[in-house]
Parts: structure tokens; sequence; C-alpha cells
């Protein structure tokens, strides 16, 4: 039975590919900074101490590293770096000592892409140009997985666009939508809605990271994590419209209204499909926001 470290296993992708990869009799266990139990090391990532005291008393095969401060819009600039490029650092040099590491597979952001003129659909090929902190960090750990690492070849880094699903944070737009059509809310303050997106459910997504572990000719590269379709929050409020049966007021906040706007992140699915050799899955939007509780 393979060992799975997933770090951030308590957070939304986290606790479901635990739940995934449990069922398919792999032994699991992971990091989280909040719960401590039998399968949950009580572990911040930042301190070098804990992450190598986890490493050496699990001693995984397969590490998932999904733990990252994620909001674009929440936390101060050192946040980010603290616990995302610090913490990734940490990791991979402890991971460097496991005897038996097979693989290591790192979720990093389609927001490393930022604004690309000219490309309609981002491929992994194009030059990151992350305009957030958020998008920067992760860069910044997507190049120390390559350098840092004694061998490259074991890692994957999976750059996942829009996953959405029941349970994720509120501070979403997805589930914010969701939230406020459960409640009957006649309003809702937004942003700018017209802002393509390429969205990926959570179950599709967890059977997908799975493949890119066990595809070999995965190891040592960089894949989107996508569907390759594009929708705009317009959109999904009609959707949402539809099911709940009512219009809702849209206020245009300049709170939400981001500088820099990335206006479009769909991504290509080519290397995807080559790597788990057949095509991605394509999501209803209906049924998924109809799940959404």
């Amino acid at each position: 039975m393979k060992k799975v470290l997933i770090t951030g296993i308590t957070g939304f992708i986290g606790s479901y590919l635990s739940q995934y990869l449990s069922a398919l009799d792999y032994e699991v266990k992971g990091t989280s900074t909040r719960i401590q139990n039998d399968s949950v090391f009580k572990c911040q990532l930042d301190n070098k101490h804990e992450v190598e005291t986890v490493l050496t008393q699990f001693s995984p095969d397969i590490i998932i590293h999904c733990a990252a401060l994620s909001s674009v819009t929440r936390g101060q600039t050192i946040d980010y770096y603290v616990n995302n490029v610090i913490a990734t650092e940490n990791l991979i040099e402890c991971a460097n000592k496991l005897p038996n590491l097979e693989r290591f597979i790192f979720l990093s952001t389609a927001g490393v892409y930022g604004n690309q003129a000219g490309h309609e659909v981002l491929h992994e090929n194009l030059c990151p140009n992350p305009i957030s902190h958020y998008g920067m960090s992760k860069f910044v750990c997507e190049k120390m997985c390559w350098g840092f690492f004694k061998d490259p070849s074991i890692v994957t880094i999976v750059r996942p666009f829009n996953v959405i699903g029941t349970g994720q944070n509120a501070d979403f737009i997805v589930p914010k939508l969701v939230s406020h059509f459960i409640q009957n809310k006649k309003s809702i303050r937004l942003g700018n809605i017209n802002t393509y997106r390429d969205y990926i459910d959570i179950y599709t997504s967890c059977e997908l990271i799975h493949e890119l572990i066990l595809s070999t000719e995965a190891r040592g590269e960089i894949v989107n994590l996508c569907t390759g379709q594009g929708h705009t929050v317009a959109e999904l409020i009609a959707v949402l419209e539809k099911i709940y049966g009512y219009k809702i007021e849209v206020i245009t906040d300049p709170k939400f209204v981001r500088k820099n706007e990335v206006w479009k992140l769909i991504g290509s699915v080519q290397k995807l499909e080559q790597y788990i050799g057949k095509p991605v899955p394509q999501m209803n939007l209906h049924k998924i926001l109809s799940e959404m509780k």
C-alpha cells in the first residue's frame, strides 16, 4: 500500500483528495495547522523542524502539496511568501532526505499566467506573468521545485484553474454566489462579472490529479488542471437564477474590482489529455451549482 501525504489535508482540495485516494486503498495522512488526529499531523510548514518530524515519522511514497494561502485578496504581502514560499522550501528540503519518495505533486495556480496578450487559451509553454502576490509566490515555488529537488523528475507541477464544489471557502466567487441564492437574497455586491474563468469540479479534479500521479509522461512536467471552457460570472448568475427561480440584482462594488484584472483565464487541455490518455470530462455547470450547498 502506497503512503500519501497531503499538505493542507483539511482544506477544500486536500479533504476531497484524502477521501478519493483513501477509497483507492492508499494510506493517506496529511498536515493541518488546526487539527490533529490519527490521520492528521498538526504542523506549521514554515517551521522546518515540524516538517522534518512529520516526514520522518510517516515517510510517504507520494507527497501532494496543497497547503497554501490561496486567496488573492486576503492576507498581508509577507503572508504569501511565508505560507507559500518558505513552507514549500522547507517541504522540499526535508523531502530530499526521504529514502522512498516516488512522486511530488505541487498544486500551483493558473494565476501564474497573469494577463497574456494575444492568447485566448493559456498553455504551459507561455512565460508566466503573475500580477498578484499569490501568483508570484506560487511561481517562486514552481522554480524551487525544479531547482531544489535532488531529483526533479519525480515532480509534477499542476496549475489548477477554478476548482469548485461543496465546501469551498465563501471568499471565492462561486460559493459566494450560491450562498446568496440559498439565502434568497435580492442583491449581491460584486466586481467585474464579465471576466472569463475555466471552472472544473472538485470530483473531476481529484480523478485527474490521481491520473497524473500514475502518468509516467507527467513526471518532470507542468500541466494545467482545467476543462478548456470559459464562463463569465454573469453566466453563472444566469444558471443560478434558473435553478432558484428568481433574478438577483447585481451591484458593482468598487472594492471588489481588482487592479490589473485578468480578463481571461481559460486553460489548454492538450498536455493534460496527452498525459491521462483520454479527453477531459466536461463539466455540467447546472449540475455542480445545483449540488453546492
